[in-house]
């Protein structure tokens, strides 16, 4: 399996790569470069997992995959990893028995065997990933990361917002190579200073010559997101037919699942105590890049979990056209607003959307 770049501006790299990386050169994120058939479910949550890497991490060898697995599912406290309980015609997966009762941890008790055997393979002294949280990310990070040799963990947090016991959970995690720094304002400010310095050419040689390639535990590593598609894979070997999943959360790191190769969920609906989304909502997420006042030549619309629609391909290409449609008005006209430009192409597409769905869509 090779990934590209949303933006198509970096180079195809392999699965260790791109876990190594975390964040495209190009500021994109990184997505199959190949086209996802079905994966059927395994016996266990086991070789399903395994299965799982065996796909999106092919390039790394069989036994080291096999490993992690195995240390990252010892550390849970059920033996069945994530349970199902059904009640009636709805079922639960509960997915609070890792290390820091956090769904993050199915896959931070994982990345870091993945990550420093892809760190070793490339002659990488160390990697340090830097992680901005609002508390379940950072805490998972941390404890997952704890004393592996050749790995440090560096996690970002509001002073204001994160609950008492998940900022509890990072500042008296045990491991030498683990820190958290709590900053003023919220998590937005705590990930684009992360994605700041992701993008720091300076910083990254820097690292580069102390032996540190920096990287990242957050949701725009590949190695965080494909390993929890493994427990909606598990509850379709369990339920053993097709069925509808309501994430209940704002992460949209945990409907990667739709499309990604998992072929027994008939949907995926989002639900937010914001309320942010509603039943058959089309969500859509337009990452946009300014550098020096200059405007790019078309939009990011990052296409890794965020188009709720089964057309997904199609329609994805419909909407580029529309955005890019939008940003070359704004050119004609010399708008060079970021804020202006943004509003335009999301007034187009929500526009586009209702039109030919009939359907309220959310743009981001």
């Amino acid at each position: 399996m090779h990934y590209i770049s949303t933006r198509g501006l970096a180079p195809k790299v392999t699965g260790a790569q791109a876990l190594l990386n975390g964040i495209a050169p190009d500021g994109g994120l990184y997505i199959p470069a190949e086209p996802l058939a079905p994966l059927p479910p395994g016996a266990d949550f086991k070789t399903t997992m395994e299965a799982l890497l065996e796909r999106f991490f092919d390039d790394i060898p069989s036994e080291v995959r096999t490993n992690a697995v195995a240390q990252a599912l010892a550390r849970f406290r059920d033996p069945a990893i994530v349970p199902l309980k059904t009640f009636g015609n709805v079922s639960f997966l509960e997915l609070f028995h890792g290390p820091t009762y956090a769904f993050k941890d199915v896959a931070l008790t994982l990345l870091p065997h993945l990550m420093r055997y892809a760190a070793q393979n490339a002659g990488i002294n160390r990697v340090c990933v830097l992680t901005a949280t609002s508390g379940d990310t950072g805490s998972a990070a941390m404890r997952g990361f704890a004393d592996v040799p050749g790995t440090s963990v560096l996690v970002f947090y509001p002073k204001v917002g994160t609950s008492e016991i998940q900022r509890r959970q990072m500042v008296c995690c045990p491991g030498s190579n683990v820190s958290a720094c709590a900053i003023e304002g919220n998590f937005d400010d705590a990930q684009a200073a992360v994605k700041a310095a992701f993008a720091d050419p300076t910083l990254a040689d820097r690292a580069r010559s102390a032996g540190c390639l920096l990287s990242s535990a957050n949701s725009i590593n590949i190695g965080r997101l494909f390993p929890q598609i493994c427990y909606y894979l598990d509850c379709a070997r369990r339920l053993g037919q097709p069925f509808d999943v309501v994430v209940p959360t704002g992460n949209f790191g945990n409907i990667l699942v739709d499309g990604s190769g998992v072929g027994d969920v008939g949907s995926v609906v989002l639900r937010d105590r914001k309320h942010l989304a509603e039943d058959g909502m089309i969500v859509v997420c337009v990452n946009l890049s300014a550098e020096d006042g200059a405007i790019l030549t078309g939009p990011d619309i990052i296409t890794r979990g965020f188009i709720y629609v089964k057309e997904s391909e199609e329609l994805m290409e419909e909407l580029r056209e529309v955005a890019t449609e939008a940003i070359e008005r704004c050119q004609r006209k010399h708008i060079r607003d970021w804020s202006t430009i943004k509003s335009a192409i999301k007034n187009d597409l929500s526009g586009y959307l209702y039109k030919t769905t009939k359907r309220n869509p959310m743009i981001l």
